[in-house]
């Protein structure tokens, strides 16, 4: 009989099903909650609950899932039960109507990633987005409710930095000519270029002097 670590490996057709399956079969072993489980294994001991982060946990030590404790969230339990199989790896549980302790096979759903999981409470929120119109051009964008005028005591919304420096009378920095602040601000003047050459040369014989210097150590 194959541990619950070998059983993640094998198809769905030869992981559920008669005894002449290469894993096993399942037989009910606690006609408290009528819970199907592997067959040689110590069943779950209802009798053994816990609560951890809102969710309720049942002691069942011999489940691939079980804490250093022994406790292993009912979701996951239920879940597996309802499936006929162990969940598989970045497969999550859901509890429909947003009770964590309602651990009814008809509230639980299990997706495939975190991904979808989250994507769906997310489809349930209400947008945190507010459309604003650009003071400067007319133009409307999007923005978190946290950073609407309303919420940081302005009383202008701009779409860009461009539009705000329109408006606000925003002057850019002159360029430095010559150094390599001017190039890398996008200067392609015969200055900067040289500036630019001349760094790189300096870069490139530091690099040169510490590559002679270990290999003259070693």
């Amino acid at each position: 009989m194959l541990p619950w670590s070998k059983w993640k490996g094998h198809p769905a057709s030869t992981r559920v099903g008669a005894g002449s399956s290469p894993v096993g079969s399942f037989v009910e072993v606690d006609s408290k909650c009528s819970f199907l489980w592997y067959t040689g294994r110590m069943p779950a001991n209802w009798d053994r609950v816990s609560v951890c982060a809102g969710y309720e946990a049942v002691h069942f030590p011999d489940h691939h899932r079980a804490w250093g404790t022994g406790y292993v969230h009912t979701h996951i339990v239920v879940a597996e039960q309802k499936l006929g199989r162990p969940l598989l790896s970045g497969e999550v549980v859901h509890h429909k109507d947003g009770d964590k302790r309602n651990n009814s096979p008809d509230n639980i759903e299990v997706f495939g990633s975190h991904r979808d999981h989250a994507r769906l409470h997310q489809s349930e929120k209400p947008s945190s987005l507010v459309t604003l119109l650009c003071s400067c051009c007319g133009k409307e964008f999007a923005r978190i409710k946290s950073r609407t005028p309303e919420a940081k005591g302005c009383s202008q919304a701009f779409c860009s930095r461009h539009c705000a420096g329109t408006v606000n009378g925003y002057q850019e920095r002159p360029i430095n000519h010559g150094t390599g602040t001017g190039y890398r601000r996008g200067c392609r003047c015969a200055k900067c270029r040289k500036a630019h050459a001349d760094k790189m040369s300096a870069y490139r014989a530091r690099k040169r002097s510490k590559r002679m210097a270990s290999s003259s150590k070693g």
